[in-house]
Order: structure tokens, then C-alpha cells, then sequence
């Protein structure tokens, strides 16, 4: 446990670096700045994009190099090396045609819109699964009743078909076991 907890303020710590290192290069690569066109060339960071859209859009191509290069890697005979290589022409690729940009902004889009479909459900779910014990309720409890009321009746019925037994033998006399009528 200990360990985990561990990892995860390593991971906390890392993250929270590397968004004020992308906050404050983003007065660093400004429009006069020398890295400024590498920046833009390579990852395709704009000169003047925010902090926070620099992040993203360093993600997103930090991803799809490691994803393109160890894909190549696995299922090419290129060398380790090589295929590193080609992740990187085409990480610098998706750069430079925006595709970087489009894929943040579908990838985001994407998520909001199945979060907002999935509330949409929650809610729809919750309306209806009341409605269905309201009315569910209201049936069994229904049922219920008749089911009682019908098990009195029974056992109603029962004692009287006992009593009118009973009354039949009313009116007789017994002695040593011999009936006789009065």
C-alpha cells in the first residue's frame, strides 16, 4: 500500500512539474523566441499558444510517437532504432499537418459528448426505474391485499363448514357411547 502511495505522489509530483514547465515555456517560445519555430515545426505548438494547450498538444504527440514507434517496433523487422526513427518522422508528420490539434479537439469532444450521453442515461434510467417501482409497488401491494383478504376468507369458510359439523350434533344425547336423538 505503502508503495502505491508512493508511486501515485511520484506521478502527482511529475505531473504538476511538467504543467508549470509548459506554463512558463509558454512565455519562453513567444513570438521572438529562437525555439519558437522548432516548437512549432516539431510539435506543432503555435508561438503564442497557452500553457495548457501546449501541454495537450505535447501529449497528444508525446502518445501517438511512443504509440507509432513501438507499434513499428512489434510488428516490423526494423531495428529498435529505426522504428524510434520513423515514430519520430511521423510524430513530426502529424506536427506539422495539425492532425495533432484535430485529434485533442475530436478526442475531448468525444469524451464530453459520451459523459453528457451517459448522464443522459443515468437520468433517464433513474425516472424509470422510479416509475416502475411506483407502480411495481403499487401492484404488489395490491396483490398482497387480495392474496390476505382471500386467505381469511378460506380460513373464514373453513370455520364455519367446523361449526356447522358442530351443530349438527347438537340436540343428541350420549351415554356409553350410544347416541340418541332428544
Amino acid at each position: 500500500m505503502k508503495e502505491l502511495k508512493f508511486k501515485l505522489l511520484l506521478i502527482s509530483l511529475f505531473t504538476l512539474v511538467i504543467s508549470q514547465v509548459f506554463v512558463s515555456a509558454a512565455s519562453v517560445f513567444g513570438e521572438g523566441s529562437i525555439l519558437a519555430p522548432i516548437m512549432h515545426y516539431v510539435f506543432g505548438i503555435a508561438p503564442g499558444t497557452a500553457g495548457n494547450e501546449m501541454a495537450i498538444l505535447f501529449a497528444v504527440w508525446l502518445i501517438f510517437f511512443v504509440a507509432a514507434s513501438d507499434i513499428i517496433s512489434l510488428f516490423t523487422m526494423f531495428a529498435t532504432f529505426i522504428s524510434w526513427l520513423i515514430g519520430f518522422g511521423l510524430a513530426i508528420i502529424l506536427a506539422n499537418t495539425g492532425a495533432n490539434l484535430q485529434i485533442a479537439k475530436s478526442m475531448f469532444g468525444l469524451a464530453a459528448t459520451m459523459g453528457t450521453i451517459g448522464i443522459a442515461i443515468i437520468l433517464i434510467g433513474g425516472f424509470i426505474a422510479a416509475m416502475l417501482f411506483h407502480f411495481g409497488v403499487t401492484w404488489a401491494l395490491h396483490w398482497l391485499i387480495r392474496a390476505r383478504i382471500a386467505k381469511k376468507a378460506a380460513t373464514g369458510h373453513q370455520l364455519i363448514i367446523e361449526g356447522a359439523k358442530s351443530f349438527k350434533d347438537v340436540g343428541k344425547i350420549t351415554v356409553d357411547g350410544n347416541v340418541f336423538n332428544t
